[in-house]
């Protein structure tokens, strides 16, 4: 495993048994103490237990390789937490790999959950080209595809500091949750395309739905949050974008609204997260015949 990869990823806990090299009294005593020849013999030995040791590593490798490479951002927690849950414990065939700005907060967010499901921590701030490019390089140094993206990482107004200003919320906002989106991306489509099945899937919300945002018949009518609100819309036009431009290829991007759900984002209002994973998941496996530049919720088809 290469040094880039060390530092972005937590390498699996590997346990083998070394081979048991029985020598007979006979075999031993054969060899003068001290000779060219019990050097060798001892070195074969070395050797023999080094071999089995990569052996065991690279079956440890292959296994996760062999699998669907699925990356989260923001899977520390609420709807990102519940999606990486979902995966792992509904798809023994999915290596999920659960990504934060904090490395130990990833890690802490896999002890939560049950022993022994395919996840792996990665350190990945969105909101930094740096990291999004170390990211890359590490899924690419370890798996040379990626599958399936989730672009959940986003805030709110309910997690930003209270003393910033009018145009400092939209800004933090707008570009965790639009920009950010856009670049973590078009940074991992190198990546996408080596894939059989690529799925690219942003996490949107239903309060930003223009349509919605006029319609008096909407239950959220009137509901505030601006900046929030305003991020999602933009970041639906990234989603429609990349969609046409790939509209050739396997590659298929889709935003969903997972709904109100209780989390840091909403204040801790609406229903369990692990509600909202369903659709992000359902959009996430859709097969060859699942459609690309699509909104939807678990209803169906949201409007724009």
């Amino acid at each position: 495993m290469g040094k880039r990869l060390k530092k972005c990823i937590k390498a699996p806990t590997v346990s083998f048994t070394a081979p048991v090299l029985l020598v007979s009294q006979r075999q031993a005593s054969a060899y003068p103490p001290n000779s060219f020849e019990q050097a060798h013999f001892i070195l074969f030995c070395h050797l023999h237990i080094l071999s089995s040791l990569v052996i065991s590593l690279n079956k440890t490798s292959t296994t996760a390789s062999s699998k669907t490479i699925v990356l989260i951002t923001g899977a520390n927690q609420g709807i990102g937490l519940e999606i990486a849950k979902k995966f792992a414990t509904e798809n023994p065939t999915y290596h999920v790999l659960m990504s934060s700005r904090s490395l130990a907060k990833c890690e802490a967010a896999i002890a939560s959950l049950p022993s022994g499901l395919s996840l792996e921590p990665i350190e990945l701030d969105v909101t930094s080209d740096s990291s999004i490019s170390k990211a890359v390089t590490a899924v690419q140094e370890e798996y040379g595809r990626l599958d399936v993206l989730i672009n959940n990482a986003g805030i709110s107004e309910n997690t930003l500091p209270e003393d910033l200003t009018f145009r400092q919320r939209y800004t933090q906002i707008i570009d965790t949750n639009t920009i950010s989106a856009a670049c973590v991306t078009d940074a991992f489509i190198p990546l996408m395309r080596k894939s059989p099945e690529p799925r690219i899937i942003l996490v949107s919300l239903g309060l930003s739905s223009i349509g919605n945002t006029l319609d008096p018949k909407f239950p959220y009518y009137g509901y505030d949050g601006p900046e929030y609100k305003a991020s999602k819309p933009a970041m639906n036009m990234v989603m429609a974008i990349y969609a046409v431009k790939y509209k050739d290829e396997p590659i298929k991007f889709n935003a969903c609204c997972p709904g109100l759900r209780a989390t840091g984002l909403s204040g801790g209002k609406g229903n369990h997260p692990s509600v909202g994973a369903i659709i992000v998941c359902r959009l996430a496996t859709a097969g060859e015949d699942g459609g690309s530049g699509t909104y939807t919720d678990k209803d169906g088809t949201f409007p724009w």
